[in-house]
């Protein structure tokens, strides 16, 4: 046996566990990005919590755990991760409606840029979100 048949050997040993490697990552990816679209459209989709959440407690419930999630579920983002530090900070310090809501136009955009949005504006966000 020469080294050209060991290699073959090998390469037909290894080729399944190679494989399977590979779809298990692109598993993982896939999910990954499942994952941050539907923490994208829980933010989208509750926009009346932007203005009433008093008035619609289940989409405020919805904002309040799409948001915890961002930190984990972006966690490999830094541009994301900065612009839901500012808009927590802008919510928790008490910053006036406009700044609040200016940083989460600017979180959403961010995340949109990220999953391949691109052709979404800051008007588009504003519209979405009921803000002026």
């Amino acid at each position: 046996m020469n080294v050209a048949d060991g290699v073959m050997i090998a390469a037909v040993l290894l080729s399944p566990l190679v494989a399977l490697s590979v779809e298990r990552l692109r598993r993982q990816a896939d999910q990954r990005g499942e994952r941050q679209r539907a923490v994208l459209y829980d933010l989208i989709r509750c926009r009346s919590a932007t203005h009433e959440p008093h008035q619609v407690p289940e989409s405020a419930e919805v904002m309040e755990r799409a948001l915890n999630a961002i930190p984990v579920v972006f966690s490999y983002h830094k541009e994301i991760t900065t612009a839901f530090q500012e808009f927590y900070e802008a919510s928790t310090r008490g910053a006036g409606p406009a700044i609040r809501d200016q940083k989460l136009i600017s979180l959403l955009l961010t995340i949109c840029r990220r999953l391949g949005y691109r052709k979404v504006e800051e008007s588009t966000v504003k519209n979405v979100l009921f803000l002026r």
